[in-house]
Order: structure tokens, then C-alpha cells, then sequence
């Protein structure tokens, strides 16, 4: 009976010691693939916040909104794509535009990812331009391949009231205008401008593409003033050319080959 006691009691503790055992080895188990999570590289960046929340230069999607872009040409390139759980936010590092033809590539990385973005002049949608994508680890030749379409949306700061100050490097004085020194207003919301070029009022309807404002067609009055009216004429065909913009310190500058016109914020 005390035998039988015994080798009761030496099951219990075989028993107990291959519990044990098993706990211990679920447990290295465990750790050893929390180690595995943290050694393995994030494939993505911590997410930013999103530059559309604080404006942006150009945004794109496809058509059944699974993933987006982002670009500020003096800043950062965001992208992502919700069904891969990719959010990618990256300095802008080149942009290269080809003469003519207005299509811009762009291409941004961070420490393991990189992307490539092509702008073309292929229209879109309303007022859109084709957007084809690469994007990969550094380490891979190939990546994963996306078309969409995107749209120019202007510098957010533009948005604003501007008064003239030079034309082709000239200064201007307010004795040169009886009326009102010329001053533009830019509205994004709207896509119009409106303004006073020195004897008519002007408006019309804006676009964008890379750094370029279009203004077309632009309407006015038909008075006539003698004395602003050719400085009218020179105001109304640099606004008309398409004219490169560029904002800097407070200032708006506005350039074709016909003309420059330098204005500053109205505060």
C-alpha cells in the first residue's frame, strides 16, 4: 500500500515537473518571436501629420480611393495605401521637369523605402494629369506599380490679396495711379482671380500646373486712362502668359518671357 502510495506521489511530480517544462518552453517561445518583431526593420516611416490637413502643391488618388499622394515642392512627399498599410512621408530629393512638355518627376526616400513619381501632361478627369508611381524598399530593383489621376492646387499661401510694386524691375509709385495702386486677389477656393490693373477691374479663372499659374481667358472693363493705360497693357500681357510664380518673404513674383511683376501681401 505505501509503495503504491509512492509511486502515486512520483506521478504527481512527474506530472507537475512536465507542466512546468512545457510553460517554460512556451514562454522562451514567446519571447524569441517578440524578439523576431523588434529586429525586423519597419518597413515605413512613423506616419506625419498628412500635408493635405495643412496645404499641399499637388494631390492624387485612383479612382476607387485606395491610395493617395501628396507633394510640397520645397517639403515632403507623403503616400499611402490603406490595403498594404503603407504610410510613407519622405523629404522630396530631385525634381527634374522636362523642357516644353511640362511633365515632372519626382523622387523621395527615407531609410529603407523610396519613391518615384511621374507627373505627365495626359489629362484626366477635370482639369487632371496622369500620375504613375513606384514605390519599393531601397534594396529591390523593382517595387509595386500605381496610376491615378492628380490635380495642381496652387501654393496655399497664394491665396491672398496682392499689391504691385515693381514690373520688370521697375518700381512703381502711387502717383502713377489717380485711382488705386493695381493689386490682385487669388482665391483657391474658387479658382478665380479678381483685380484693379491701374484703370480696369480683371478677373478670370485660374489653373495651375508645376510652378506655372494660368489665367485664362481674362476678362476686364473698357475704360480708358490716360497715362496707366500701357502700364495696364504690360500688367495684363505678363498676367496672361502663363507666368512662373514664386513666393519668397511676403513676396509674389510672377515671370514670363515678356515680363516680370514683383507684388507684395496686403496685410
Amino acid at each position: 500500500m505505501i509503495i503504491f502510495k509512492m509511486k502515486i506521489v512520483k506521478m504527481k511530480y512527474l506530472t507537475i515537473n512536465l507542466f512546468a517544462l512545457l510553460l517554460i518552453m512556451l514562454a522562451a517561445c514567446s519571447n524569441s518571436k517578440e524578439k523576431v518583431v523588434e529586429n525586423t526593420p519597419d518597413p515605413v516611416i512613423t506616419p506625419a501629420e498628412h500635408p493635405l490637413k495643412r496645404g499641399i502643391d499637388f494631390y492624387a488618388e485612383d479612382t476607387e480611393g485606395n491610395w493617395e499622394l501628396t507633394i510640397e515642392y520645397d517639403g515632403s512627399v507623403t503616400f499611402s495605401d490603406k490595403a498594404k498599410g503603407i504610410q510613407f512621408t519622405a523629404k522630396t530629393k530631385n525634381i527634374q521637369v522636362a523642357g516644353g512638355a511640362n511633365v515632372v518627376s519626382i523622387n523621395a526616400q527615407n531609410k529603407t523605402h523610396i519613391i518615384r513619381i511621374n507627373i505627365d501632361i495626359v489629362e484626366c478627369m477635370k482639369n487632371g494629369k496622369r500620375v504613375d508611381i513606384l514605390f519599393g524598399k531601397r534594396s529591390d530593383k523593382e517595387g509595386d506599380d500605381y496610376s491615378g489621376c492628380g490635380h495642381y492646387t496652387g501654393i496655399p499661401q497664394l491665396y491672398d490679396i496682392w499689391a504691385l510694386e515693381k514690373i520688370n524691375g521697375e518700381e512703381l509709385s502711387p502717383e502713377q495711379f489717380p485711382g488705386d495702386i493695381p493689386h490682385f486677389e487669388f482665391n483657391l477656393k474658387t479658382n478665380q482671380m479678381s483685380g484693379f490693373a491701374g484703370c480696369n477691374r480683371v478677373f478670370g479663372p485660374i489653373s495651375f500646373s508645376y510652378n506655372r499659374i494660368h489665367i485664362k481667358p481674362l476678362a476686364s472693363t473698357k475704360m480708358y486712362c490716360e497715362g496707366t493705360s500701357s502700364i495696364e497693357n504690360e500688367i495684363m500681357t505678363i498676367l496672361e502668359g502663363n507666368p512662373i510664380y514664386n513666393l519668397k518673404e511676403g513676396h509674389l513674383t510672377l515671370e514670363t518671357q515678356k515680363g516680370s511683376l514683383l507684388l507684395k501681401k496686403v496685410d
